[in-house]
């Protein structure tokens, strides 16, 4: 059982295209997301799919994909892109994720590259990279991961939707900076923003996922699943090629300081401002386009070289790292000498 790719890929463009053209006249829906509301969701692959609420809180929900195992269930901010109104973007026919879509799986001890050829709701039959015969892998967060390798951004540059956008970016004063859309586009785009040059995205990311490990306390009740889920999740996405998502930005405003304003297509106003991460208005703002459903790119405006990092690629973000280790060393000392202490009195 499987989809023909290229008839997934026009699929998906009509519904992208939709969706922007579409202007939802508002976000009061989010708000009142309950257990057991449907949604439509985008799962970690890009594939809309029907789904439901089951578990919310003020700033979150988790969501359960109905073609989807119950491993893969997830927690998304209430204000998340991947998140839409039921039934106006899922297909009942669609399968979770395409034909020819580039994954990877996880075999015995190492991550590797390979393409879907076959899709069921509990198995993948993928071609590795690496092999010229087919496999079967649980289709499980736990065997299989989403990759952006040689994956081609769908919406063309050249479409009107994209033109307005850039205009409406160049009467904020702001210039689109694009970025190659290799799976490495969040830290690319923060890369340059940053130092100016996008080629420390593997630095970018290494201490991201560093600081998310040292902040595990917080990150932690994002990533749904069993006990050692959050392990696997840092473990991929210090992955070169496996794309950023929201904890990630997060992750690096609060590892830089600094808050990130991200932009995205508006029907009316052709661009606005989407969300902001880490706000504050005593730092300078990591400013990213979030256009075609899934790529970012750096949005540089008039004082963007002035607010570069002046340390060389890493410093920064080895001291930083530094820090945190030896703050929460010192704090572990002084509840063991606090123990210790309560321990003796009570002699």
């Amino acid at each position: 059982m499987g989809l023909d790719p290229v008839a997934r890929d026009e699929d998906a463009d009509g519904a992208m295209m939709t969706m922007m053209q579409n202007e939802e006249g508002s976000d009061v829906w989010r708000k009142r997301l309950r257990v057991h509301d449907s949604v439509d969701a985008r799962n970690p692959f890009g594939t809309w799919c029907s789904a439901q609420v089951i578990e919310a809180t003020p700033q979150s929900v988790v969501i359960r994909y109905h073609v989807m195992n119950p491993t893969w269930d997830e927690r998304l901010p209430r204000d998340s892109t991947r998140l839409a109104t039921t039934s106006t973007h899922a297909k009942n026919n669609d399968l979770p994720i395409a034909v020819g879509t580039p994954v990877h799986i996880f075999d015995t001890t190492t991550w590797r590259e390979a393409h879907v050829t076959c899709t069921r709701i509990d198995h993948l039959r993928v071609l590795p990279a690496d092999s010229p015969t087919d496999m079967w892998v649980p289709f499980t967060p736990q065997f299989v991961a989403p990759s952006e390798k040689q994956h081609a951004r769908r919406i063309l540059l050249s479409n009107s939707c994209f033109d307005q956008y850039v205009h409406a970016l160049h009467r904020m004063n702001l210039r689109l900076h694009a970025v190659e859309g290799d799976g490495n586009c969040l830290f690319r785009a923060v890369s340059h923003q940053l130092y100016g040059d996008d080629q420390h995205h593997g630095i970018v990311r290494r201490f991201c996922m560093d600081y998310m490990e040292l902040q595990r306390h917080f990150f932690e009740p994002f990533i749904v699943g069993d006990a050692s889920a959050f392990d696997r999740y840092v473990r991929h996405k210090r992955l070169d090629a496996v794309w950023g998502d929201d904890p990630e930005l997060q992750a690096l405003c609060e590892l830089y300081d600094r808050p990130a304003q991200v932009f995205a297509y508006d029907a009316a106003a052709g661009a606005k401002q989407l969300r902001v991460f880490h706000d504050t208005v005593t730092r300078p703002p990591i400013c990213l386009s979030f256009y075609g459903g899934g790529h970012y790119d750096s949005v540089v405006g008039p004082s963007h070289a002035s607010n570069f990092v002046r340390d060389v690629p890493g410093a920064f973000e080895a001291r930083k790292v530094a820090m945190i280790q030896q703050k929460q060393w010192s704090s572990e000392e002084a509840t063991v000498l606090e123990v210790r202490q309560k321990v003796h009195q009570d002699l």
